[in-house]
């Protein structure tokens, strides 16, 4: 969605969206095919002990570049099924990160955000920034042994990704290169389990605290 102030530039914008093919049938099914896979693979009961299965599908770089589709009945459908859904979702996700981030805050070795009075996040994922990037490995290795899978993000910070010009001997951001180095993301989707909160908890302790 595109929302704009010049009446010329709308005008390129809906001609640039009238240009966009609609999704094939192909692709429908795909999408289909896709998203079932997906439900199932993102439960950490599953995810462990099929990893070597799933992990060949996963998406490793970066992407420059997408090529836009046009909606469908299909998508629509899922859309509205998901947005039922949503407000169940987000209070799962909520209380798993409300739990990791008050048990964490406490813990030496690791940095948490800052949740601003008022606020109330979401927690797609919670960021943890470990500052010894020895014990970061040890506690993804750890937890993955352990059937819970975390992810790094970004290795590097957005400006050693793309070449924006920066120099390359010096680093003009230093702060954002630490924070990319030290980085891992904890799950907090609506299938992650008491257990597997405590695992985690129970881990980052063992090895940081």
């Amino acid at each position: 969605m595109a929302t704009v102030s010049d009446e010329r530039i709308a005008r390129l914008v809906a001609e640039e969206a009238s240009n966009i093919r609609n999704q094939t049938l192909r692709q429908n099914v795909r999408i289909w095919g896709t998203l079932a896979l997906m439900s199932g693979a993102v439960r950490p009961e599953i995810y462990g002990p099929l990893y070597r299965l799933i992990a060949p599908f996963k998406s490793t770089t970066v992407h420059d570049h997408f090529e836009p589709t046009g909606g469908s009945p299909l998508i629509a459908r899922l859309g509205m099924e998901q947005l039922a859904a949503l407000e169940e979702q987000v209070t799962a996700r909520r209380k798993n990160g409300d739990v990791l981030h008050r048990e964490l805050s406490d813990i030496k070795g690791i940095t948490l955000p800052r949740i601003l009075k008022g606020a109330r996040p979401s927690y797609n994922h919670l960021p943890i920034v470990v500052e010894e990037p020895r014990l970061l490995a040890k506690i993804q290795r750890t937890l993955f042994d352990r059937g819970v899978d975390t992810a790094r993000m970004y290795l590097k910070p957005i400006h050693r990704i793309y070449d924006l010009g920066y120099p390359k001997d010096t680093d003009p951001f230093p702060a954002a290169s630490r924070i990319a180095e030290g980085l891992m993301v904890l799950p907090t989707h609506p299938g992650v389990r008491q257990e597997d909160v405590e695992t985690m908890l129970e881990t980052i302790r063992s090895i940081v605290g």
